[in-house]
């Protein structure tokens, strides 16, 4: 049985259901269960700070428990922290679209930001904000979609390894999740590619 901090999964599930006493119990034993995120949030996204991060869990959280409210929550695909942390994931990066519109900020952190990124993927970012055109990947990536732009994250911001990442994303094993990545890493730089040959269209006429 998959636990949550103290409680099982079922636990919450049935706790939150329960309405009233029960309900504020179980809905911060969530809370309180992976409080940890928020911590490795604030060292892997050094532009936000403690009140973006905070708004970010607590977001994600009440996500979660509507998700349980409204039955639309289905506990054979995904643990309640599994869950929990993509939502707050997603949060996060919400978070920092918000603030991207400043490029001199995104230049200024650039090695914080970079710094515990596997190597191809500090160079291949890296270039990319050097250019001027983090709003660009920011939008690009929204345009993969969800999945693809997770599993890029998952990889290559948080630096998860591949097994851990098939399983967060319900991929047979690491070769799978590794291959999908790379597809959508593929489709990024192709995305990119265009970009730029409009950008010097436009900038020739």
């Amino acid at each position: 049985m998959e636990k949550v901090g103290l409680y099982s999964d079922i636990e919450i599930i049935e706790g939150i259901r329960s309405g009233g006493s029960r309900f504020e119990k179980y809905s911060l034993a969530l809370y309180r269960s992976c409080e940890n995120y928020m911590h490795d949030a604030a060292k892997k996204h050094p532009l936000l700070s403690q009140m973006d991060i905070g708004d970010a869990y607590i977001d994600a959280v009440d996500a979660v428990i509507r998700k349980v409210l409204s039955h639309t929550y289905n506990i054979k695909l995904a643990k309640l922290s599994t869950l929990l942390y993509q939502i707050f994931s997603n949060k996060c990066i919400d978070q920092l679209r918000r603030i991207t519109n400043h490029k001199n900020e995104w230049q200024r952190n650039l090695d914080s930001i970079t710094e515990d990124m596997p190597a191809a993927s500090q160079d291949f970012l890296k270039s990319m904000m050097e250019q001027d055109e983090m709003n660009d990947v920011v939008g690009i990536m929204d345009q993969l979609g969800e999945n693809c732009r997770e599993l890029i994250m998952d990889f290559d911001y948080w630096g998860f390894k591949p097994e851990e990442v098939a399983e967060r994303r319900g991929y047979k094993n690491g070769k799978s999740a590794s291959q999908a990545k790379y597809r959508c890493m593929e489709e990024l730089r192709k995305k990119m590619n265009q970009l730029q040959v409009n950008k010097s269209a436009d900038n020739e006429t």
